[in-house]
């Protein structure tokens, strides 16, 4: 027994004595095979970031740069991998800063000026859109407190034809909730001081630009600043000065317009059809003055709509036009078109190609035909076309219209 005892205690020491070699051995060679492999797995590149925060404009110098190594698949695909290559980013020049860029991180082809190139409102612009400068002053470019980007509406005041001695305006919204990408020179995102602006560069789309050309050219243009995160589209309507004129109390009355003194018996003349008999015969009635002024056009309007839809639809029957009625046609390239019997009823056609379009017979009641080009156009007998849609348009000599309406003379020959 002693000596199967003392065999199987040598056994045991001679046993723990190899797991204690293999330990020593074995084991740490695994563990730096394995690190050696994770390192493979994890190369590190040399990445150029910002040493220090850099703001819009700035020209890049060395000390605010410097060298970083991260790994491989964590940097930044294109990022400069040495400093000297960002220096000379510019054909010698130091690049200049085109965003923001705080410290620590890294230096893109994108956020750097190219060669020989100056800070750019290009680099800003959204995909699918343009930037497009109107004329601004302290007063009509919010006092200077618009700044790039944040988000304003434009507003046109215009001066319509016939208002004689005394001037009428109208003030419309012809876009709404757009970016400002820069204010005269100043394109910087992180720009806060205000300044008395002249003119102010905004992002809109190709067809909001061709809105834009043709408004400035109509009237004067002003913007007005949004809240900041505001982004609702309201609907509005053309607001004219003769809603500021007028004494207090009554209905507006239009611009120019002055009550006679009561004692003088102020009075219009009515022509009525006299109705004894069935007759047609004129009728004269003196009313006063003020019934006019009084009237109620809103309500007016209402009742008048339907029976001037309907007798648009009877005039129209045999020529089934298209209906493009409350359409958004600005711009649009409509030349030598066949709208013969169309609805183009409060469609806006602002600036749109219609020479020698043929417009026979089409309603174009409250159309709006600013900048419009009619030359050639066929209008003789377009329906409910007025004196100021005639006037706010380009026509000339060979332009056909109502034979109660007159050419503006502004048309050529």
């Amino acid at each position: 027994m002693r000596v199967i005892t003392i065999v199987s205690l040598g056994a045991s020491a001679v046993l723990g004595l190899g797991a204690l070699v293999v330990a020593k051995t074995v084991l740490p060679n695994q563990s730096k095979a394995t690190a050696a492999a994770a390192g493979v797995a994890r190369d590190e590149v040399a990445v150029v970031v910002a040493s220090k925060d850099m703001k819009y404009g700035d020209k890049i110098t060395a000390e605010q740069l410097r060298l970083v190594r991260i790994p491989a698949d964590v940097a930044p695909q294109g990022a400069f991998t040495n400093v000297a290559s960002v220096l000379s980013a510019d054909n010698g020049g130091a690049p200049v800063v085109l965003v923001p860029i705080s410290a620590r991180e890294p230096i893109l082809p994108a956020k750097i000026s190219g060669p020989g190139a100056r800070p750019s409102v290009a680099a800003e612009i959204g995909e699918g859109m343009r930037a497009y400068t109107v004329k601004v002053t302290d007063v009509t470019g919010v006092g200077g407190h618009a700044l790039p980007g944040d988000r304003v509406d434009v507003v046109l005041l215009r001066a319509l034809p016939g208002g004689g001695d005394t001037p009428n305006f109208v003030s419309e919204i012809v876009l709404q909730d757009v970016r400002v990408l820069a204010v005269d020179l100043n394109a910087d995102l992180a720009s806060e001081k205000p300044a008395s602006p002249s003119t102010a560069t905004l992002e809109v789309n190709v067809p909001d630009a061709q809105k834009l050309s043709v408004a400035a050219d109509l009237g004067k243009l002003s913007l007005a600043l949004r809240r900041t995160g505001a982004a609702e589209v309201v609907t509005t309507t053309p607001v004219r000065n003769n809603v500021f004129t007028g004494g207090g109390g009554g209905a507006p009355r239009p611009s120019g317009v002055a009550r006679r003194p009561s004692s003088g018996g102020g009075a219009i003349l009515i022509i009525e059809g006299d109705r004894r008999g069935g007759g047609s015969r004129p009728q004269a009635a003196a009313s006063p003055a003020h019934r006019i002024l009084d009237v109620e056009i809103d309500a007016l309007r209402a009742d008048a709509a339907p029976l001037l839809r309907e007798a648009s639809r009877l005039a129209r029957a045999d020529l089934e036009g298209p209906d493009l009625s409350d359409q958004d046609l600005a711009g649009h390239d409509l030349h030598d078109a066949d709208l013969r019997g169309a609805c183009l009823r409060g469609s806006s056609l602002l600036g749109s190609d219609l020479h020698d379009a043929d417009l026979r017979r089409a309603d174009l009641l409250g159309a709006d035909l600013r900048g419009a080009d009619l030359r050639g156009a066929r209008l003789r007998e377009a329906l409910y076309l007025t004196q100021t849609q005639v006037g706010g348009a380009r026509g000339d000599r060979r332009t056909s219209i109502p034979v109660d309406l007159r050419r503006p003379s502004h048309w050529t020959d």
